[in-house]
């Protein structure tokens, strides 16, 4: 049979469904917001002792370079690449600052051979704790772009943030944030 509702119970229907539609209306809202993310999200490697601003979830691949293992992290959305990569290198420990020197010196190198890249600017810097680093800018061969690149050595461990891509990117507040934002999480 046909059940008469209750003027109290046809309200609190209407409100009920009025609530479904609202959350129907936002509920997209919601997850777009989640789909697109943040773009400062902090990303933590607790096996890498460090903690980064990216905007998205990282790709984490290992690879043996020399015999050196080489952890890298890496959000890439079309031409614009962030990265994130520590190694451990079989040097002695606390070994005298020009040999931290050429060793930076080394990596700058290497970087910039690896890129087929031209340096166009460099200056030393250190992270928090004191340890000694370089900044580099350089241009990518065949007008790829430019690289912006950070890395520190600390203790044995070798830690690498660059960005890659169109100026409007490697210059970008977006890219800056994340080059600055790298801290030691481990003491």
């Amino acid at each position: 049979g046909i059940s008469v509702l209750s003027y109290k119970s046809r309200k609190r229907l209407s409100a009920f469904f009025r609530i479904g539609e609202f959350m129907k209306k936002h509920f997209w809202v919601g997850v777009l917001v989640l789909a697109v993310g943040c773009s400062k999200c902090e990303f933590l490697s607790p096996e890498g002792g460090f903690k980064v601003k990216l905007s998205g979830t990282p790709k984490k691949q290992k690879q043996q370079v020399s015999g050196i293992e080489i952890n890298t992290y890496t959000v890439q959305k079309g031409d614009d690449t962030m990265v994130v990569a520590y190694s451990d290198l079989p040097i002695p420990l606390n070994e005298p600052v020009e040999k931290v020197q050429d060793r930076l010196d080394g990596s700058r190198v290497g970087m910039l051979k690896n890129s087929n890249a031209v340096l166009v600017e460099e200056d030393k810097i250190q992270l928090a704790g004191g340890h000694p680093g370089r900044e580099i800018r350089a241009t990518l061969a065949d007008q790829k772009g430019e690289l912006r690149a950070r890395f520190w050595l600390v203790g044995n461990r070798l830690y690498q943030v660059l960005v890659t891509g169109p100026p409007t990117f490697t210059d970008s507040t977006e890219a800056t944030t994340f080059l600055q934002s790298f801290e030691l999480t481990k003491k």
